[in-house]
C-alpha cells in the first residue's frame, strides 16, 4: 500500500512518498498522493505545492522518448538507467528502467510533471534524484 511518511534525516523539510511498496521519492511538505486505477500497472498523481505529477509503474510505462519538443537527459538514479526530460518552462519527465524485474519482463517507471513556478520545478527535479527502489 502506497502512503506518505515523514524522512527521518529531513523531517520538517521533505516528506516520503511510497509510490509502491519499496519504490519510494522525497518531495516538499504538503504533498499528496492520490493512487488511480490502471487496467496493468500502477498509476497515480503526487500533488504537491505549485507542481502535479502523474506516474505510471508498469511493463509499457511510457519511455519519454518521443515527447515532442523537450530535451532528453540519460542518466542514472539509484543506481538504474533513467531519462530525464524537459519541455517549456514547465514540463518535467523521468523514465526509469527496470525498477524490477519479472517473468513477464522489466517493470518500468515514469512520472510527469507540470509545475506553476519556477521554485516548483526545482523541486520537481530535485524529487526526481531521491528515487530509491529496494524490492
Amino acid at each position: 500500500m502506497a502512503g506518505l511518511v515523514a524522512t527521518g534525516s529531513l523531517a520538517g523539510t521533505m516528506a516520503k512518498v511510497e509510490l509502491r511498496p519499496g519504490v519510494t521519492l522525497e518531495g516538499p511538505f504538503g504533498i499528496a498522493l492520490k493512487e488511480g486505477a490502471g487496467v496493468d500497472s500502477q498509476v497515480g498523481t503526487i500533488i504537491g505545492p505549485e507542481f502535479e505529477c502523474t506516474y505510471d509503474i508498469g511493463f509499457a510505462a511510457n519511455s519519454l522518448k518521443k515527447i515532442k519538443g523537450a530535451s532528453v537527459a540519460e542518466t542514472t538514479i539509484d543506481g538504474r538507467v533513467a531519462r530525464i526530460i524537459q519541455r517549456g518552462d514547465d514540463t518535467d519527465g523521468l523514465h526509469v528502467v527496470e525498477i524490477r524485474k519479472s517473468v513477464l519482463g522489466n517493470v518500468n517507471m515514469t512520472l510527469m510533471c507540470t509545475s506553476r513556478s519556477e521554485a516548483a520545478r526545482e523541486d520537481v527535479r530535485k524529487m526526481f534524484q531521491t528515487l530509491r527502489v529496494t524490492k
